[in-house]
């Protein structure tokens, strides 16, 4: 799997890590198939992590066969302010 961050997702899980929390890539089922979403969540055992530009990042074990190259970023709406995945 490749996942790629972007700066401003860079900057934001920098922040998130070092206030102790986790985050991970996981699928969000729905009728008109998988969404992925980055979410701050327990570590599980059979999580898959990669070291992406010194941040540990994690994937949800029924990801890792899914996802071949992934970008994550972070946006800042006037609603919302979340990490997206984008599919490459």
């Amino acid at each position: 799997m490749d996942i790629k961050l972007t700066d401003k997702a860079k900057k934001k899980l920098e922040d998130e890590y070092s206030k102790g929390k986790y985050y991970k890539i996981v699928s969000m089922g729905c009728c008109q198939g998988a969404k992925f979403e980055f979410l701050s969540m327990p570590r599980e055992p059979e999580d898959q992590i990669f070291k992406i530009e010194g941040l540990a990042i994690g994937v949800d074990s029924d990801v890792d066969d899914i996802l071949k190259d992934v970008t994550i970023d972070y946006i800042e709406g006037f609603i919302q302010k979340r990490f997206k995945i984008y599919l490459n």
